[in-house]
């Protein structure tokens, strides 16, 4: 006869959030809401803001993943950062937007990890500042380009940020944020849930014809590779260390 082994049971940490409350949401699956715990592979943590956030960063937790009592794809989120990459945080698009200052709390991570040499920090900062951005005003809220490039249009363009940053739906889409490292490189991606693009083949910070794609002229520019995969939901960048 042959006997399958019962896979363990992950162990998850949580930060402002009731242990009890998890446990119901998670029934029926390998994941166990231990409470403040220091095995723990992620940690789900509530009202994210960047103070509080930078000191859970600060503790030795694999994936980060927003509570949303709502979200029926928790278990799945809280899964896919226990075992995808050395980091990753996981956010709602308007926590990402204005309650986190996103690039910054990621770098301090990494720094922290010894991920990221302090040579390094302020292009690293730069390069995913922009791609964060993208993956939120064009990934997740679908903000049309020009709008967005055209400062005639920028009163246009703020009222439209705002009404979809309020629209349920912007809270149902999330951003993710990976990163693996050794000694020679450091490797980030983040993801979006947009509709997706066809990415321009060739990026020009002087082309004045595509000042809507200068967000990403600027991250070709400062990371040493970039990938765009999955229909232009997942912009991956590599960041060689100096040797």
């Amino acid at each position: 006869m042959l006997i399958m082994a019962q896979q363990p049971r992950r162990r998850i940490a949580t930060d402002g959030v009731s242990g009890e409350v998890l446990k119901r949401l998670l029934t029926g699956t390998r994941l166990d809401a231990a409470g403040e715990t220091a095995d723990a592979g992620v940690l789900v943590m509530a009202d994210m803001t960047s103070d509080r956030l930078a000191l859970a960063l600060e503790r030795p937790f694999r994936g980060y993943v927003e509570f949303r009592a709502d979200d029926d794809m928790l278990a799945d989120r809280i899964e896919t950062a226990d075992g995808r990459g050395d980091f990753c945080l996981t956010l709602t698009t308007p926590t990402a937007f204005s309650a986190v200052d996103t690039a910054r709390v990621v770098c301090d991570a990494l720094e922290h990890r010894g991920a990221l040499p302090r040579a390094r920090r302020s292009t690293v900062e730069m390069a995913l500042h922009e791609t964060v951005a993208n993956a939120i005003l064009h990934g997740n809220l679908g903000i049309d380009d020009d709008l967005a490039a055209d400062v005639a249009y920028y009163e246009a363009f703020v009222d439209q940020l705002r009404r979809l940053l309020e629209q349920p739906e912007a809270h149902r889409r999330w951003i993710a944020i990976t990163a693996w490292w050794s000694d020679r490189e450091l490797q980030i991606s983040v993801d979006d849930e947009g509709a997706g693009y066809e990415p321009p083949s060739q990026f020009s910070l002087s082309d004045e014809d595509q000042a809507s794609g200068r967000g990403l002229a600027i991250v070709h520019a400062l990371a040493d590779e970039v990938s765009i995969t999955k229909g232009g939901r997942c912009t991956a960048l590599r960041f060689a260390h100096e040797r």
